[in-house]
C-alpha cells in the first residue's frame, strides 16, 4: 500500500516510515536507498536538482544569467546526474566549517604500498577504510 493510497495518513505516520539503508554491492559500489516524507522528499529533489542545474550550466560554461531552457542538455542519464548532484551536496555539506577540526570528517584513508604508488595504473588497486578498493588512477587524483 502506497502513502498516496493512504489519504488518512498524517506526518506522524509519514514521518514514522522514513529510512535511508545503504550496502556496498558485490562491485564494491554504494548503493542508496531512501523513503521520506513527502516534504523531506521535495526539499532533497529541489536540492539536487538545483545542483544539477548549476553543474550543467558550469559544464557549458556559460554565464549564471543565461536559463537552463537555452542550453542543450547533457548526454548523461539523469540517473547519473542525479548520483553526481547527490555527491556535491556531501562536499557542500562537509566543507562547511563547523569546529576547529572540520577537516577530520572529510579525511579518508587510503592504504596502499610503494609498488602500487609507482604502476602504471592496469591491476594497481589501493584499499579504503570500512569500504572498498580503488584503482591506482583514481587515488592518484
Amino acid at each position: 500500500m502506497t502513502l498516496s493510497a493512504c489519504s488518512n495518513w498524517d506526518g506522524i505516520e509519514r514521518h514514522a516510515v522514513r529510512q535511508l539503508d545503504w550496502y556496498f554491492d558485490d562491485d564494491e559500489s554504494l548503493v542508496l536507498k531512501g523513503r521520506f516524507t513527502p516534504e523531506q522528499g521535495l526539499l532533497i529533489k529541489k536540492i539536487l536538482e538545483s545542483i544539477m542545474d548549476e553543474d550543467f550550466l558550469e559544464q557549458q560554461d556559460v554565464s549564471a544569467e543565461t536559463s537552463v531552457d537555452e542550453l542543450k542538455p547533457r548526454s548523461e542519464p539523469i540517473s547519473q546526474r542525479l548520483a553526481d548532484a547527490l555527491v556535491r551536496m556531501a562536499q557542500a555539506y562537509l566543507s562547511k566549517d563547523r569546529t576547529s577540526n572540520s577537516g577530520d570528517r572529510y579525511l579518508v584513508h587510503v592504504h596502499t604500498d610503494m609498488e602500487t604508488l609507482i604502476a602504471d595504473g592496469t591491476g594497481a588497486e589501493a584499499e579504503i577504510d570500512d569500504c572498498c578498493k580503488v584503482s591506482a588512477e583514481t587515488f592518484s587524483h
